[in-house]
Parts: C-alpha cells; sequence; structure tokens
C-alpha cells in the first residue's frame, strides 16, 4: 500500500527550525535565551520580512516587531501557534525584559557582531543584572544546508535575474551603447521586478570599459561605447532569497587584452564547477580555478575568493577561499566567480550559481557565457 508524506506547513518548518536552533544553542552557551537581531535570521526563523528581532526563551518563542512593524508583523506571523507575536513599543528590548520576566533566565545570548553599542546598553538595562552573552554564528547551524523549497526560490530569483538581462542584451550593442552604467543599471532593475523580484539581490555593478576592472564598481555616469566591455554583477531577491551572477559582455568588439583573458577566466570558471561535489574542501576548490589563472600568467590579476554561499544573504558561508578547510556538503549554494582585473585598463568576471548534490552538483545558471555569445552586435 503506498504511503503519502505529509508536507510540513509553513508554521510548522519555523517553529522546527527555532526548536533545533534552541536546543543547538543550549548545548553550547550557557544562556537559556536568545535575541536573534540580524535581519535575516529573524527571517529565516519566522517568515517575518519586516524589521525587528526573534526571542527564544523557555517554553515561548516571541516576535518582537520594531515601532512601525505591529502590523505587518500580525499579518505574517500572528497566525503561526508557536510563537508570539508581541504588541510594538518604542523600546523593544523591554519586551524582551517582560517576556523572559520569572522564566529563571540568567543569561541572554545575543548575537553580538549585529547590535550596535546603543542596543546593546539598552537591551542590557532593559534586562537587568542579567548576563549578556554572545552566540555563534547562525548560518553554522541553521542556514548552511539548503531546503528543497529554500532551492527552488532561489531557482525562481536566477531565472528572474536571467530574463531581465538577456531581454536587453538580445536588443543588441546599439540598444546599450551611449547609455550611462547608471541607466543601464536602472533599467535592468526595473525590469527584475517587473518580472517577479520582490527587490534586488544586492545593488547591481554595471562597469563600462576600464571601470570593469574594479570588482565592486558603483556605476557612475560613464557612457557606454563600442568596444567596450561591460561587467554586469546582478542578481533579484525572490521571497527573500538572492541569486547573484556576473558576465561580462562586449560592444562590437573585444579589446586585445580583455581578450585575452576571457577564454582563461571562462576555463577556470568550467573547470571549478566541474570539480563541485560533497566531501571537496573549499580550499580545493579555490585552488582549481586559480591554478587555471596562474598557469596562464594572471595569479597576481586574480585578487579575491572564488566564492561564496547563497542564500537569505548575498553573501553566506561557506566562503571559496584560499584558507578555508571547510567541505563542501549537499544542499549548500554557492556561487562560482573567478575574475582578472587590469587597473586601468579591464577586466572580466564570469560568476554562476551552484548547488552541491549528493553525487556532484547542479547549474543553477544558464545565462550564456560562450565568448560567441557575450559579443553584442
Amino acid at each position: 500500500m503506498a504511503t503519502t508524506r505529509k508536507t510540513q506547513s509553513a508554521a510548522d518548518v519555523f517553529a522546527s527550525r527555532r526548536t533545533r536552533l534552541y536546543r543547538q544553542l543550549c548545548k553550547d552557551s550557557k544562556a537559556t535565551a536568545y535575541v536573534v537581531t540580524r535581519v535575516a535570521d529573524v527571517r529565516y526563523l519566522t517568515g517575518f520580512s519586516g524589521e525587528g528581532l526573534v526571542l527564544l526563551a523557555p517554553g515561548d518563542d516571541a516576535l518582537v516587531p520594531y515601532w512601525f512593524f505591529g502590523e505587518q508583523a500580525q499579518t505574517e506571523c500572528g497566525a503561526q501557534p508557536k510563537l508570539t507575536v508581541v504588541d510594538p513599543t518604542r523600546n523593544p528590548f523591554e519586551n524582551v525584559a517582560k517576556h523572559i520576566r520569572g522564566k529563571g533566565v540568567r543569561a541572554v545570548g545575543v548575537q553580538a557582531e549585529e547590535l550596535t553599542v546603543v542596543r546593546q546598553t539598552a537591551l542590557q538595562k532593559a534586562i537587568g543584572k542579567k548576563t549578556l552573552t554572545p552566540m555563534p554564528n547562525l548560518q553554522g547551524y541553521l542556514r548552511l544546508l539548503k531546503t528543497d523549497a529554500e532551492v527552488r526560490t532561489i531557482r525562481k530569483a536566477v531565472r528572474v535575474a536571467q530574463t531581465a538581462l538577456g531581454d536587453m542584451a538580445n536588443l543588441g550593442a546599439s540598444y546599450l551603447v551611449g547609455r550611462s552604467e547608471l541607466d543601464i543599471a536602472a533599467e535592468l532593475e526595473c525590469r527584475m521586478k517587473q518580472l517577479g523580484a520582490n527587490g534586488l539581490g544586492f545593488p547591481s555593478i554595471v562597469a563600462a570599459g576600464s571601470n570593469s576592472s574594479r570588482c565592486h564598481h558603483s556605476p557612475s555616469n560613464r557612457k557606454l561605447k563600442m568596444g567596450d566591455p561591460l561587467l554586469i554583477d546582478w542578481g533579484a531577491m525572490v521571497g527573500g532569497y538572492r541569486s547573484d551572477l556576473t558576465r561580462t559582455l562586449f560592444m562590437g568588439t573585444i579589446p586585445p587584452k580583455i581578450a585575452a583573458i576571457y577564454p582563461v577566466v571562462l576555463e577556470a570558471n568550467r573547470e571549478a564547477i566541474k570539480a563541485v561535489r560533497s566531501g571537496i574542501t573549499c580550499a580545493t576548490l579555490d585552488g582549481i580555478a586559480r591554478k587555471v589563472i596562474e598557469d596562464a600568467g594572471y595569479g597576481k590579476e586574480f585578487c579575491h575568493g572564488l566564492g561564496h554561499g547563497l542564500g537569505l544573504d548575498v553573501h553566506e558561508q561557506p566562503f571559496l577561499g584560499k584558507q578555508n578547510k571547510t567541505r563542501l556538503k549537499a544542499g549548500m549554494l554557492i556561487t562560482i566567480e573567478p575574475g582578472i582585473y587590469f587597473p586601468g585598463i579591464g577586466g572580466v568576471r564570469i560568476e554562476d550559481d551552484v548547488l552541491v548534490t549528493p553525487d556532484g552538483y547542479k547549474l543553477l545558471s544558464t545565462f550564456p557565457k560562450d565568448l560567441d555569445h557575450v559579443v553584442l552586435d
């Protein structure tokens, strides 16, 4: 007789995450209540897309929205049976103190890297003589491995981003040449929202000509010219989850020095992707791409790590770099983004989003990257 698998409701998923996290934190800390303030972590634990904090406390978790988010919190989370949504006050930490009163809490765990000194002071004043204890990074507990539902959402974010840029690129070089980096970025971002993004994965990098040598260039009034490289690092946010892609396009022709490095970056990108598997270390994967670039004589021009994790934040664990001995596991979702940059001349970066699977990997991004596809007529 066939059996059906029961699907967890969203409320059950969030409650399960909070329970698992609370149990793990209690093993690793002397605290018995925990204040989670990082925006992405709050959303991960409750589904709340506004601003506030989550209190993990003995027997009763609470969502404490900030002052102007009370109605939104009730709408998004008020029906969750294992979560108390607290009516907001101007001092959310007073609500924290009230919620743990009488529960025997002597130490309160906090995300120290997320709280300003002012807010830490306000929390300490509210809880009195109770001790504030730093918590470990929550990404390492829960968010490191993506569920099937999270992967589906990130896939949507990838599709939205790819379609938006693809529709612009298909209009050819004449559609882009003469326009400023800011103008191109604005249209790209508008198209992503029209296609269903509820926000940007991050501020788009649109870098024309020599500006493409700057890894994190902010779009300017610099206008795109024929013969320019155009490096675009962009992503969409769907349901709070982000995509992160980079392509380097060319307007009609390719500058000779850039033409020499594009195949090198492309080979490094492909060789690293092919090596993705459960068990390989971040450092080993970085080294595979780095060797391709070093063997071609451009080691000094590859000035950043190979990639990073991706999810509710655009930069998450694990970080793919020379020193990171963390081993990849099935369920991790990472970027692979080698690059070569010549200051004052230009650069090339090619970035894809990759899911680690039990038997290898799945490439989530499919935007063309062969040289004959990235030169626009």
